[in-house]
């Protein structure tokens, strides 16, 4: 019963209305100055904003491993989310760091019965299985 359960979430936050947002532009400088905020708002969104603006591979993995143990549950699952986003734009990732705490996250939110976010990690790790495939020319 608790794959059907799992699997019923996946399909609800997959078909889940999703509302679009800009992500603005920033430069390290910025996104530093959000990270020294210590609000975990300004530091989600500096991290999603570093992830698409910041063309440095080895920064942008650093800084999402940095939050990924931060206690606030919404950081987490953008900290999550980007994992996906380096992966897809990169086609690579540090998978021996990100691949513990994604599953270590996933056995916990399950045990947690936070169903939602089990589904997020889910489709992460799909993701990252995907964009980092060796390519056949």
């Amino acid at each position: 019963m608790r794959k059907q359960e799992l699997t019923e979430s996946l399909y609800k936050t997959m078909t889940k209305k999703r509302v679009y947002e800009s992500i603005d532009h920033i430069t390290k400088e910025e996104a530093i100055s959000f990270f020294k905020s210590k609000d975990p708002e300004k530091i989600l969104y500096a991290l999603l904003r570093i992830v698409y603006h910041v063309d440095d591979y080895e920064w942008v993995l650093a800084q999402c491993l940095h939050y990924a143990n931060h206690p606030d549950r919404d950081l987490f699952k953008v900290v999550v989310i980007c994992f996906s986003h380096i992966a897809r734009i990169y086609h690579k990732i540090d998978k021996s760091r990100v691949l513990p705490i994604l599953k270590q996250a996933h056995k916990k939110a399950l045990s947690e019965g936070d169903l939602t976010l089990a589904s997020e990690i889910e489709f992460t790790l799909h993701g990252i299985a995907v964009y980092t495939r060796k390519r056949t020319p």
